[in-house]
């Protein structure tokens, strides 16, 4: 396909259900406890250095007389790099277990379908993870979701989008790391990831076009609970606590309150004092200083001293706005 240097093609050969599967493995590549699945990647790139990874091994120098790159130390040597291969092929096998949290019951690590059905068995259900009626019915809209979001489905999208090596494509690129096939294994199941998460949030909300909604069928009595029980985090939206928020309001409330039943009753304000009552605290603690009074025991000549003190400082005053 023009204007991509990638393409991907990737088959799949399900456990056990090869009337859905799209090949037959070799007995090489044959597993009895899992799925296979094979990518095909077409590799039409070039590259500013040689590639070493297997899947994208690129190390067939060809002359390359763009000065600018040269110069800039992007083409070493004057030469791009192509790849070994117009294919290459890579096999990986996928598992799926299902475990019941409440009995702490998981099924065997085997291939997506379950016993080799395109769908659950009530055995299944019964037997190895002993699910109740309504775990039954969240069972089955997991493993639907689980079907449709393998590492065979996670790579349906767009032919040369869903590598990250796509990014730098197309024209020349920078030489790839050696474990380039490991990365975009990992950036596959991520995408299957997300795609799951999306399933499972759209059954209760629906999808995002508003158009396939007569191509739905609704859930039975049985499973409609789900569709009032979904649990999704938003951004949109920012939760909070109502008591704590009751508390502040209360609290601070009574705080007021208190406030204005003082100041009624005894006629002033609880606040700080004013700079020209600070100034008076001031002065008076000089006079106390200059005077220096020697200690006495006798109270009366105590009295008599802080008494002469106090007509040399205006009384103090409370404020009263």
């Amino acid at each position: 396909m023009a204007g991509y240097a990638y393409q991907v093609d990737a088959e799949r050969a399900l456990l056990r259900t090869s009337y859905i599967s799209s090949f037959s493995p070799i007995p090489a590549l044959n597993r009895t406890d899992a799925d296979v699945v094979m990518y095909f990647l077409l590799n039409e790139a070039s590259y500013l250095g040689p590639v070493f990874d297997p899947w994208f091994e690129a190390t067939i120098p060809v002359p390359f007389n763009d000065t600018y790159l040269i110069t800039d130390g992007g083409a070493s040597n004057g030469f791009t790099y192509s790849p070994n291969k117009n294919a290459s092929v890579m096999a990986c096998t996928q598992q799926t277990q299902y475990c019941n949290h409440d009995s702490s019951r998981c099924s065997a690590l085997t291939g997506v379908c379950p016993e080799g059905q395109p769908s659950p068995t009530k055995a299944m259900l019964k037997e190895q993870l002993q699910l109740n009626k309504k775990q039954e019915a969240i069972f089955s809209r997991l493993w639907l979701a689980a079907w449709q979001s393998d590492m065979y489905q996670a790579a349906g999208l767009p032919v040369g989008t869903d590598l990250l090596a796509s990014s730098a494509a197309p024209g020349l690129t920078p030489a790839l790391p050696d474990n380039q096939w490991i990365l975009e294994m990992q950036h596959n199941f991520i995408l299957g990831l997300i795609s799951m998460q999306m399933q499972v949030m759209q059954y209760a909300t629906g999808p995002p076009d508003t158009n396939d909604f007569q191509y739905l069928t609704r859930p039975n009595a049985n499973e409609s609970w789900m569709c009032n029980n979904q649990v999704v985090q938003n951004t949109g939206y920012t939760s909070f606590s109502e008591l704590g928020l009751v508390l502040v309001f209360v609290i601070g409330g009574c705080i007021i309150l208190v406030n204005q039943l003082i100041s009624a009753i005894f006629g002033t304000k609880i606040g700080p004092l004013p700079k020209n009552e600070w100034d008076r605290f001031y002065n008076l603690s000089l006079v106390l200083h200059e005077q220096d009074p020697a200690p006495t025991s006798d109270s009366n000549s105590s009295v008599q001293q802080v008494a002469k003190l106090d007509e040399k400082v205006p009384p103090l005053r409370r404020a009263t706005n």
